[in-house]
């Protein structure tokens, strides 16, 4: 008995729809396929310039700090000690006279030593004590720096020595300002001369960071006040010179 089987059209139709929408969700259940998704105005990034700007300002320094170091010997402590104290006073005290108020000095250090005599053949001998102290002292005008050095070095005879000398801006944060105002306006020049270029209007600023800054280098010379300098009627003679603090800016803008 034959048997014949007959697919009409409608079921072919039909068989094709059903694994078309097999395939479909096989792929997106893969994430083969990805659904179209209409993207908002609010989504999109928006387009920017971003500028690097370098500012620079010269400064001249305009004060003075040096380190001070007294140095006492003594047959006992207590007397080391109150002898040191007595000469690094009155180094302050000549100081005051050249504009150096208390606040302008600072002590950083103080050592107490036993002292030995020693000699050839023999066991060393305790004979006393030596006291060292150190104070940082800033001048802050600088034009009377060279007579505070030499006051200084006076009033402490040959137990005081000064050195570290070092030329300093008084306020460094205001020159940083100046080259950071600079910098700005470098950047934003840049920025709109490439941005009209191009056909776009420099937008409102998307940020802004500063990317390296050179400072006022420490301006250092070794001045030694011994024997040599005790009663010179001359002042140590200080010049200073121009100096230059930089900043670069990276500047990000939107383009309108």
């Amino acid at each position: 008995m034959d048997t014949s089987l007959s697919i009409s059209p409608k079921s072919i139709l039909l068989a094709v729809a059903v694994l078309l929408a097999l395939v479909a969700a096989w792929l997106l259940g893969t994430g083969e396929g990805q659904p179209a998704t209409a993207v908002m105005a609010g989504d999109e990034k928006p387009r920017s310039i971003v500028m690097v700007g370098e500012g620079k300002t010269s400064v001249v320094p305009d004060q003075v700090s040096f380190r001070v170091t007294v140095k006492r010997q003594a047959r006992n402590l207590d007397d080391a000690l109150a002898s040191s104290a007595r000469r690094l006073d009155r180094v302050v005290g000549a100081l005051a006279k050249h504009g150096v108020q208390e606040k302008h000095v600072t002590s950083t250090g103080l050592d107490m030593a036993p002292h030995y005599q020693r000699i050839k053949g023999e066991r060393p001998k305790l004979d006393g004590y030596v006291v060292t102290q150190q104070a940082q002292v800033t001048v802050p005008e600088l034009a009377k720096a060279g007579g505070a050095i030499t006051a200084a070095v006076e009033a402490g005879g040959t137990s005081v020595r000064v050195n570290g000398i070092a030329l300093e801006i008084g306020d460094p944060e205001a020159a940083m300002a100046a080259a950071r105002d600079d910098a700005v306006k470098q950047a934003t020049a840049k920025a709109k001369r490439y941005s009209q270029a191009a056909g776009n209007t420099l937008g409102p600023v998307l940020s802004m960071a500063e990317v390296e800054r050179r400072g006022f280098d420490l301006q250092s010379f070794p001045v030694y006040g011994t024997a040599a300098l005790s009663g010179a009627t001359d002042e140590v003679s200080i010049h200073a010179g121009e100096s230059e603090v930089a900043v670069r800016l990276k500047v990000t803008w939107e383009l309108e």
